[in-house]
């Protein structure tokens, strides 16, 4: 369509690829763009997503008003989009959006409130046998890390920005994937052909450097300085083979 701002771009999906529903919908998850919390569910038709498009702010179809609702109309909580993107069966669309205000009618950040469905330990993940060809690690404690660390990272289109909260998983991919690089190629390579005593002394030193940018009282070197700091960190993280779910595992641990 003449109208379909994306359509024109190969990295993008048309709206003609979408595939609705016998009744003219499809799913649209919400998520926040910074957080990466999932918001809500809602449907979208074809009106509705057209109008997203135009106005850079979510609508819907309500099912129960069989009308087009435009989200924080009345409420002022609008959700600012900042990506669509299509699933690979075309029939799910995930909005990643800049929420203003709490996303559920109710009140609360989310739709997904804090109730997990069964016991606390339901879903406790089990220790998973490596596979064929795989060499497992062992991670804090003596459990098994990820033979592929960085699987679970979401890889990215050029030209496509990457929301913040996959900016860590993103960036430790791309480390893992130089791991086996010759020390030539490039900076990341040679900090793993040095070792962990080289690589931490390289975090020691920019930490420094952080400290010395905060104590300025320059916000945007201390904003560069905290860049190398996190950078030069997971590539030490990388080489020992330390994930960053078995960080964030740490760190809820402490939350008690």
């Amino acid at each position: 369509m003449s109208n379909d701002p994306l359509s024109s771009n190969p990295s993008f999906f048309g709206i003609d690829q979408v595939r609705f529903d016998a009744e003219g919908l499809v799913p649209c998850i919400v998520q926040e763009w910074n957080g990466g919390e999932v918001l809500m569910l809602a449907y979208m038709n074809r009106d509705s997503l057209e109008k997203t498009l135009e106005t850079g702010t979510t609508w819907f179809w309500s099912r129960s008003r069989q009308s087009l609702w435009n989200k924080g109309e009345t409420s002022g909580n609008v959700q600012r989009v900042r990506q669509l993107r299509l699933d690979c069966d075309g029939d799910t669309i995930l909005a990643l959006v800049e929420q203003t205000g709490p996303a559920c009618h109710t009140g609360t950040a989310t739709c997904f409130t804090d109730r997990p469905l069964g016991a606390p330990d339901s879903f406790t993940a089990k220790p998973r046998e490596t596979g064929p060809g795989e060499k497992g690690a062992e991670g804090p404690g003596g459990t098994e890390a990820p033979a592929h660390p960085g699987r679970y990272a979401q890889s990215q289109r050029p030209g496509v920005p990457t929301p913040p909260f996959l900016a860590l998983p993103d960036l430790y991919a791309t480390l893992i994937s130089r791991r086996g690089a010759a020390p030539e190629t490039s900076y990341t390579a040679r900090l793993f052909a040095a070792g962990p005593s080289a690589i931490g002394a390289k975090v020691t030193e920019e930490a420094g450097e952080v400290v010395e940018a905060a104590e300025s009282g320059d916000r945007a070197h201390t904003i560069y300085e905290t860049g190398d700091v996190l950078y030069h960190l997971l590539v030490l993280l990388a080489r020992l083979d330390i994930t960053l779910p078995e960080v964030w595992q740490e760190l809820d641990r402490r939350k008690g």
